[in-house]
């Protein structure tokens, strides 16, 4: 959880040349208005944007892959930061937090494809995922499957400051095992670094 203290030089290496795509929480508790500027689900767009911007720094055909998740998972697809206000829908309505099954149905698009190309998956969300097991196990398969913690690296950045978010996060972050995968952030980080987004992408890498 603690970012990595990494020089821009270092940052650029870290980030370059992989895939990263986003997954954001759309349940109905991301309209809850805690964060700088408004909503966690206003505050999540304009964190996917410059996510976005900085993707284009890194990966070569300039495209991040989107997915919505809440009750369901609604892969997006490919999208250029000038298309991701275009593609957030109006609103947060969702009343579960699927996110295991979102990681679990990019895993296995990933695994898949065939790509070599390794990966970065950042999850914006602001509660305790519905199907906490699977995301686990999801997690927990990812690692065992690609052996290493630098072809699949995954960023989860907690939107807002519900507590048992933050305590389900931490879990995540310390106890799936030896091959980590998984970095998480807390609200106040990305507050604070969002100036310098590229170290909060990187971190997911060399947690």
């Amino acid at each position: 959880m603690p970012l990595p203290n990494l020089p821009p030089d270092l940052i650029q290496k870290v980030n370059e040349d992989r895939q990263y795509h986003l997954l954001v929480d759309e349940s109905a508790s991301m309209n809850t208005g805690d964060c700088p500027g408004g909503s966690r689900w206003i505050t999540a767009k304009e964190i996917v944007g410059l996510i976005a911007l900085e993707a284009q720094k890194y990966d070569a055909d300039g495209k991040i892959g989107l997915t919505f998740f809440g009750n369901n998972v609604n892969r997006v697809g490919e999208v250029t930061a000038a298309e991701v206000p275009e593609k957030f829908p109006a609103g947060a309505f969702g009343m579960a937090t699927k996110l295991g099954a979102a990681l679990d149905a990019e895993f296995k698009a990933y695994f898949t494809s065939g790509s070599d190309q390794p990966v970065t998956y950042i999850v914006l969300t602001d509660g305790e995922a519905s199907d906490k097991q699977i995301v686990k196990q999801a997690l927990k398969n990812a690692a065992d499957a690609c052996g290493n913690g630098d072809k699949i690296a995954v960023g989860i950045w907690q939107i807002g400051y519900d507590s048992t978010a933050a305590a389900f996060l931490q879990y995540l972050d310390d106890n799936l095992g030896e091959i980590d995968i998984t970095d998480t952030q807390p609200m106040d980080s990305l507050i604070t670094n969002l100036g310098n987004i590229g170290l909060l992408m990187a971190a997911a890498v060399v947690d």
